[in-house]
């Protein structure tokens, strides 16, 4: 795979999660780069080709974009982001007291999520569900 060389310098931490760190790109904040350990590389592939197969099937989700590398050979997957986006985790620490709104609003939304039914080719189809297994 032919990965674009990136300096981490032109990005600004944003998090870190259980597969990786996120950033920020300075010269476009609609620019999400997840990056990846050396140990979890191959996690970071399967997330990438899984992204782009669920953005393609029509979920709405923060679009894939290019495989990227840092200076140091770490692999990264650069995403269009979804500005102003908060997770409910980080939603329901900050306002605790919205925890009944929230859990409402979630439902809502797995509800959508669910509804979703987009024409899948046999082989997608398969994919999908042996990852879920």
């Amino acid at each position: 795979m032919n990965e674009t060389i990136i300096n981490l310098n032109d990005y600004e931490s944003s998090g870190a999660g259980a597969l990786g760190e996120s950033y920020i790109s300075k010269s476009n904040p609609n620019i999400l780069l997840k990056l990846y350990s050396r140990e979890r590389e191959q996690m970071g592939l399967d997330e990438y080709e899984r992204a782009r197969k669920v953005y393609q099937i029509g979920v709405p989700c923060p679009t894939p974009g290019e495989l990227v590398r840092t200076e140091e050979g770490l692999l990264g997957i650069q995403f269009h982001r979804i500005v102003g986006k908060k997770s409910y985790a980080r939603a329901l620490s900050e306002h605790p007291e919205r925890l009944e709104e929230y859990a409402a609003r979630f439902a809502e939304e797995c509800k959508k999520l669910h509804a979703i039914r987009p024409e899948i080719r046999p082989a997608l189809r398969e994919m999908i569900e042996s990852s879920s297994k």
